[in-house]
């Protein structure tokens, strides 16, 4: 019934079905929320417990001004914080067995757009 518009989203293969012309209609694998001064408290306080019921299995928060990522994964009804990468360390996940991303790249706009 909610419909909440995360920054980006990843929906695993196996779960693509999900995906309409549309819409989702389900739950993303992952919800990415960019964080910024005006909806950093939203995107926790409000988000977040929507995205719990909604049984989202992790949620990244990047915070571009900080340079860091927290990566939050659902353990029950609440999110626990798995990591929080800052300076230059790799961003892992477990949805992405193997993958990684330096911060130093994430954080590099230079030249980009």
């Amino acid at each position: 019934e909610t419909v909440l518009q995360p920054d980006f989203i990843f929906v695993s293969n196996a779960r693509g079905g999900i995906i309409q012309e549309n819409w989702i209609a389900g739950a993303p694998d992952l919800a990415v929320e960019v964080l910024s001064p005006s909806t950093a408290g939203h995107d926790r306080a409000t988000k977040l417990p929507i995205y719990a019921e909604a049984r989202v299995p992790e949620v990244w928060f990047i915070d571009p001004k900080a340079k860091t990522v927290e990566v939050l994964t659902l353990q029950g009804a609440k999110y626990l914080v798995e990591a929080t990468y800052a300076g230059h360390h790799l961003l892992t996940s477990n949805l992405f067995p193997g993958w990684q991303l330096s911060l130093d790249d994430l954080f590099d706009f230079r030249g980009r757009f």
